[in-house]
């Protein structure tokens, strides 16, 4: 009996073994693309690695860990990006030739931490935070949300966290007000992470003195505009907890979008 059990055993685990050899390989069927500046450049792989371990209580965990092998992640962040300096990098060709190349069902965008700045177009400068300037820099947030969703694609704005240096930070804030307004008026979807980093009275903090950790946890970079890795871990997490809520996750579930 003994003799029989083992090679009973022995048996499963061959079988199981094949099995898991043999195993096909999920394809992607579903593409996330992120979107924007250095933030985001930040932000994005640490969302996707969270949707990908599934790092979230139940059921949120599972049901992120059970969709994940579905998408595709595309990082499209791009380093002192903005709206302002389409000599620079211009992002509405850019989103234009992403939406082509990779047909995404959800675009995230994280942008204004490089837009507080005058702009120059064909016809002059506008001066940073007088009217005209406002009505250029909502007709190109416009432009964007009008290519994601030519490309049939749900678009999401997140904001960036709250700035160190204080004329950076008012500038930030003005611009993330342009962008909620035009989202809210929009009906797209605007994710408001300005306070997510700072302490317990709003101000920015670089550390987190309220870590489990013995010694305070880095949220910031040194230069107070960038986020270390514990900062972009949390930002995510409240990221995929709001499309969650939303329903906007999982994509499998949406069917088309």
């Amino acid at each position: 009996m003994k003799k029989f059990v083992i090679l009973l055993l022995a048996a499963m685990v061959v079988v199981v073994a094949c099995s898991t050899r043999h195993r096909t390989p999920i394809a992607p069927t579903e593409t996330i693309l992120f979107a924007g500046d250095s933030i985001m450049a930040g932000m994005g792989p640490a969302i996707q690695k969270l949707m990908q371990t599934g790092r979230l209580k139940a059921p949120d965990g599972f049901l992120l860990r059970e969709h994940a092998l579905h998408y595709r992640y595309v990082q499209e962040g791009k380093v002192s990006s903005g709206l302002c300096r389409p000599d620079f990098y211009n992002w509405p060709v850019r989103l234009h030739g992403f939406t082509a190349r990779y047909h995404p069902k959800l675009i995230l965008i994280c942008i204004g931490t490089n837009d507080t700045q005058h702009i120059r177009t064909g016809h002059g400068v506008l001066e940073f935070r007088s009217q005209a300037w406002e009505r250029e820099y909502r007709r190109r947030i416009l432009t964007l949300i009008g290519i994601a969703r030519d490309a049939g694609a749900e678009v999401v704005f997140v904001s960036p966290p709250i700035m160190g240096r204080e004329k950076l930070r008012t500038g930030v804030e003005y611009v993330n007000g342009i962008i909620r307004k035009v989202c809210v008026h929009d009906h797209v979807l605007f994710i408001d992470l300005w306070h997510h980093l700072a302490d317990s009275s709003g101000k920015y903090q670089r550390y987190w003195h309220n870590s489990p950790e013995i010694y305070p946890t880095p949220l910031r970079a040194a230069d107070g505009v960038h986020v270390a890795p514990e900062g972009n871990r949390l930002l995510a997490e409240a990221v995929v907890k709001t499309l969650l809520k939303k329903e906007i996750l999982p994509l499998t579930l949406k069917g088309s979008l």
